[in-house]
């Protein structure tokens, strides 16, 4: 039976209220040189229907945070992990997490899952501590809209049918290669023809295919600001550009919106795009089972 609380000494872990938001953006302004993006997330994480937002509270101060969210493929993704400055190495991290697999397996659940950048060592250290083993490495590229190559345009079209959508992505070299998982807002996800249904019914997912052949997989951020592709069986880098140009005009995003593409590290398309798109990182997708 799990409880509102869990204390460690001084540590207390408990369930994020809507008064922590200050103290919390506060501590956060400043994890990267550009900022954090704890602030645009905070509201929905609170009101997480199919997760939790964790609270390290130390003296009263909430001093740490992390995310749990429940997938669809029966696993857990765990986000968002930040411990003020001044309070670390104290465990902060580690008693979060530890909070959160007995949190998680306490649901019936023993698969978690985390993604973490390649030049963030410490995470990386700490979640191989924990128990995390590497699952995958994805390739991460970020461009604007207004820097894409001109190129050819491709006929394309919306695609609704789940059962067309899944013959194709199935027997595609970049889903093979993939392993089955599709990142779906930054989770990974292992994706069955019934999850595949479930994430296009619900909106979470989007589909186009170009000129019957080409099949892409996207999403839209809720502000309208940016697209993510975590999916596209391409050939040439050629054919992404020119499905990108068609997402743009449809959903009208300016020039300065930006859109992300993932894919595989091991898939061959994708290589070339390192040196076409400057601004992109290998993200390590690591997993844990809880029963172990």
């Amino acid at each position: 039976m799990m409880h509102a609380k869990d204390i460690y000494e001084d540590i207390i872990i408990r369930d994020a209220k809507p008064e922590d938001k200050p103290f919390v953006l506060e501590f956060t302004e400043k994890t990267w040189e550009w900022g954090d993006y704890i602030k645009y997330v905070w509201d929905k994480c609170i009101r997480d229907p199919n997760g939790r937002l964790l609270i390290a509270e130390c003296n009263g101060k909430p001093v740490g945070i992390m995310h749990i969210q429940f997938l669809p493929d029966e696993s857990a993704w765990l986000e968002g992990l930040r411990v003020h400055p001044e309070y670390r190495r104290r465990g902060i991290a580690w008693r979060l997490n530890q909070y959160a697999f007995r949190y998680i397996k306490s649901g019936g659940v023993n698969r978690v899952r985390v993604a973490i950048v390649e030049w963030n060592t410490p995470s990386l250290n700490l979640a191989r501590k924990l128990g995390f083993y590497i699952l995958d490495k994805w390739l991460s590229f970020w461009l604007r809209f207004k820097d894409i190559p001109e190129c050819g345009e491709t006929k394309c079209k919306e695609e609704i049918d789940p059962e067309k959508i899944w013959d194709k992505i199935s027997k595609s070299a970049v889903f093979l290669r993939s392993n089955g998982y599709i990142p779906v807002a930054w989770r990974w996800i292992q994706v069955s023809k019934k999850i595949l249904a479930e994430l296009l019914k619900n909106g979470a997912i989007k589909c186009i295919t170009c000129n019957e052949d080409l099949i892409v997989i996207y999403r839209v951020e809720e502000d309208g600001s940016s697209i993510e592709i975590p999916l596209i069986n391409m050939s040439h880098y050629e054919e992404l550009f020119s499905a990108i140009r068609y997402l743009r005009r449809t959903h009208r995003l300016k020039e300065e919106n930006e859109i992300e593409i993932l894919f595989p590290s091991n898939y061959d398309p994708a290589k070339d795009l390192v040196n076409k798109i400057p601004d992109h990182e290998i993200m390590i997708i690591m997993e844990k089972h809880l029963n172990e």
